[in-house]
């Protein structure tokens, strides 16, 4: 499983209208986990498999910008080497 899907809001946090956040958080935090929550049963039934969790370097930058991007890629980081 490769999760590559993403796009980031150019506007702050606070600017930014609920429909646009609940998308961001849809594609990229909780189809991200889904994907993984259902590819992990074929994973070990077989005994192999793989998930590459693309992330950012935005996952690393101090926070300060007021843009949900910046803790979605936490998430999905955290999320990767927690599952690791």
């Amino acid at each position: 499983l490769i999760n590559n899907a993403g796009f980031s809001a150019s506007a702050k946090f606070s600017d930014t209208p609920w429909d646009s956040v609940a998308g961001e958080l849809q594609l990229m935090v909780t189809a991200v986990t889904e994907l993984i929550h259902r590819a992990i049963p074929g994973m070990k039934q077989r005994g192999w498999g793989r998930i590459i969790n693309l992330s950012s370097l935005a996952a690393m930058s101090p926070p300060g910008e007021g843009l949900l991007y910046t803790g979605i890629k936490s998430y999905v980081l955290n999320m990767s080497q927690s599952l690791d």
